[in-house]
């Protein structure tokens, strides 16, 4: 007894007391960092599901795109060849315009080529059956 009751006794009591007191707080910290790294867990498998979801996402755009832009250049391409076939066709048709009009040119000049031949060829023919047409009257 006379050990219990000594200052020695007190101070053995003290610090078993405060080792006790270190072991709770070192229980309850272990406990808040397994929780922590349970939350940590947690939320990095959270983030991995979401980067994969966006990973998806990103590539179902990046194949979108290259779609469209595939879509556009063939577009582009038949627009192309349309203008040509128009340009083709409007030099085609200028053409024949052209044609048509040195064709109806040619026509008018003929036509008037036949009716001065043929006015001609009256006054000739009126001038031998008229023989003073171009001869002398005196």
């Amino acid at each position: 007894m006379e050990y219990e009751c000594s200052p020695l006794g007190w101070e053995f009591y003290h610090q078993e007391e405060g080792l006790e007191d270190l072991r709770h707080s070192l229980l309850y910290t272990t406990l808040e960092l397994d929780a922590t790294i349970a939350s940590a867990k947690e939320e990095i498998t959270r983030r991995e599901c979401e980067l994969i979801r966006v990973n998806d996402l990103l590539s179902r755009v990046m194949k979108e795109r290259d779609e469209a832009e595939a879509k556009c250049q063939k577009l582009m391409l038949e627009k192309l060849e349309l203008q040509k076939e128009l340009q083709r066709q409007d030099q085609q048709l200028v053409q024949r315009q052209q044609r048509d009009s040195i064709s109806e040119s040619e026509e008018e000049v003929q036509e008037v080529l036949s009716e001065k031949h043929s006015a001609s060829s009256d006054c000739e023919e009126n001038s031998m059956s008229m023989p003073s047409c171009g001869g002398s009257l005196i």
